[in-house]
């Protein structure tokens, strides 16, 4: 019995080591993929993103155009610094949860 076991932790072993040294294999391989398959599914989340929210990016297209490329520059570089106070109010907002009843 005791052979046995010894003899299945040696098997044991011997896959896991062959098992990393695949891995390893495997991820030299498919490393020049990396960057290239990184840059195609952004694209499909930017995708996605445009599919779900078509009405939104279809006013913001709209707006882009009736105001010129020179001032809608202006308003994202305007919105850029003000989005991270926006996103942080946001969160705390989120975080604190409804507002309690003071009635109750």
């Amino acid at each position: 019995m005791r052979s046995r076991r010894r003899e299945l932790a040696d098997r044991r072993l011997a896959l896991v080591r062959r098992s990393g040294a695949q891995r390893s294999e495997l991820a030299a391989a498919v490393a020049p993929f990396h960057r290239p398959l990184a840059l195609a599914d952004s694209v499909v989340g930017i995708v996605r993103r445009v599919r779900r929210y078509r009405a939104l990016f279809s006013v913001a297209a709209a707006v882009l155009v009736a105001v010129g490329p020179l001032r809608a520059r202006r308003w994202i570089r305007g919105g850029a610094a003000i989005a991270p106070l926006a996103i942080g109010a946001y969160s705390v907002w989120k975080r604190s949860g409804p507002p309690s009843d003071p009635g109750a």
